[in-house]
């Protein structure tokens, strides 16, 4: 199963919509599946249409009761977008992939893509500095999904 929408506002100038696309793959493990949550959020926007294109995303995570990946480009170069963000990740029981990395681009500082997972294993993450077709570096992983006894989902949403 998957899913995708657009931002509700656009951007300035572009007029560009941001796309966010989900999908449910379903796993080994009895009844258990994995839902995979790629998105652009909106940028160069007041923080009001960055928070309502943000809750759009965290929406597809809502009801899932099974491990998550969480990935993209989320447009945190300020403490505010980052801190709301954040605490969204943490209502949601998300926790960030730990990266070593270096911005493409110099965005304020800021990393702007994140990874972040629920009920799964991270064995290695890497950065591929050397690919340069992008203002981002692209990032690949390697997962393994936690035996579902130990693992239970979030019991609050």
């Amino acid at each position: 199963m998957h899913y995708f929408s657009a931002s509700t506002h656009s951007e300035p100038i572009t007029k560009t919509k941001k796309m966010q696309l989900a999908t449910v793959y379903a796993l080994n493990a009895v009844g258990q599946s994995l839902l995979i949550v790629n998105s652009h959020i909106i940028n160069f926007v007041a923080f009001e249409k960055f928070r309502t294109h943000l809750d759009q995303v965290f929406q597809s995570i809502e009801h899932h009761e099974g491990p998550v990946l969480l990935a993209g480009d989320f447009n945190t170069w300020n403490e505010k977008r980052l801190k709301y963000f954040n605490a969204l990740a943490t209502s949601f029981s998300l926790q960030e992939v730990e990266m070593k990395r270096q911005p493409r681009l110099n965005h304020l500082l800021q990393h702007l893509d994140h990874i972040y997972y629920r009920g799964l294993d991270v064995l290695e993450a890497h950065v591929h500095t050397d690919i340069r077709s992008s203002d981002h570096y692209p990032i690949s992983m390697s997962l393994r999904t936690l035996n579902p006894t130990t693992y239970s989902p979030p019991s609050d949403k």
